[in-house]
C-alpha cells in the first residue's frame, strides 16, 4: 500500500477515535487561547485564511511545504490536525512534507509538549515521530516528500509557507502561499524558546481561524 494511503487511513480511523477523547486541560487551556486570539489577526491575513478555507471545501488534504520539513510545516500540520480535531471536520487531513528528509528540530517537540501535546519517537516511518492529544490517539505527522508520493491537485490543496527567498522543489504544482518566517535565526541564542513559542501561538491561533472558517463554509453549503 503506498505511504500517502496509510497515512490517510491512520488519520480517518484517529479521527473516529477522537470525538470520543477529550483534550487534556493543558492543550484545551491552549486551544481556548488561541480561539480567543484570533480577533487580532490583521485583515489581510485573514483574507489568505479564508481563501484557504474555501480551497478545502472542496479538497480532503491540505499539504504545508518548504524546503524542509522540521520546523513551521510540522507546526502547521500540527495545529491544523488539532483544529480538525477540535471542531469535530472528521473528513479533512493535514499533511507536510519538504524537500528533504529530515529529523523534527528538538525546540519544535519543546515547545509543543509545552502546549500540551504528547511526543513520542516512532519507528513506523523513517525518522518519524507521534504527536498526539493524549497516549491513545496518536497521529503520524512528518510526512516528507519521498513518503508522501506524488500529491494528487484534484484533492488536495498544497501550501507553500516558505518566507522571501526561500523555495521549495515543486513549483510545478499549483500552490497557494502562506508565508511565515524562518525561526532558524533565533537558535542557540537566549531568546530561542521565546520565539518558537511565538511562532507556535501564531500558528495555532491562524490555523483555528481557517478551521473555523471551513465549518462555517460547510455548516452554510448544507442549508
Amino acid at each position: 500500500m503506498h505511504w500517502f494511503k496509510i497515512l490517510a487511513f491512520v488519520c480517518i480511523s484517529n479521527f473516529a477515535a477522537s470525538q470520543q477523547i477529550a483534550f487534556n486541560k493543558e492543550l484545551s487551556n491552549f486551544c481556548n487561547t488561541a480561539i480567543s486570539n484570533s480577533k487580532k489577526i490583521s485583515k489581510k491575513r485573514k483574507a489568505v485564511l479564508n481563501n484557504i478555507a474555501i480551497e478545502l471545501l472542496e479538497k480532503k488534504h491540505i499539504v504545508y511545504a518548504c524546503k524542509t520539513n522540521t520546523r513551521r510545516t510540522q507546526l502547521l500540520q500540527t495545529w491544523t490536525q488539532t483544529a480538525f480535531y477540535y471542531y469535530g471536520v472528521v473528513d479533512r487531513i493535514a499533511f507536510s512534507y519538504g524537500d528533504s528528509i529530515a529529523d523534527i528540530y528538538p525546540g519544535v517537540v519543546d515547545i509543543l509538549k509545552q502546549s500540551g501535546f504528547y511526543y513520542a519517537e516512532s519507528n513506523t516511518i523513517p525518522k518519524g515521530y507521534t504527536i498526539s492529544l493524549n497516549n491513545n490517539a496518536p497521529e503520524y505527522i512528518i510526512a516528507p516528500k519521498n513518503t508522501l508520493g506524488k500529491i494528487n491537485s484534484e484533492t488536495t490543496i498544497l501550501i507553500n509557507i516558505c518566507s522571501s527567498g526561500e523555495t521549495f522543489a515543486d513549483q510545478k504544482m499549483s500552490y497557494l502561499k502562506l508565508p511565515y518566517k524562518t525561526p532558524t535565526e533565533f537558535e542557540a541564542k537566549k531568546n530561542e524558546q521565546e520565539k518558537y513559542m511565538e511562532l507556535n501561538k501564531t500558528i495555532a491561533t491562524e490555523m483555528f481561524y481557517m478551521v473555523s472558517k471551513l465549518l462555517e463554509l460547510q455548516q452554510l453549503k448544507k442549508k
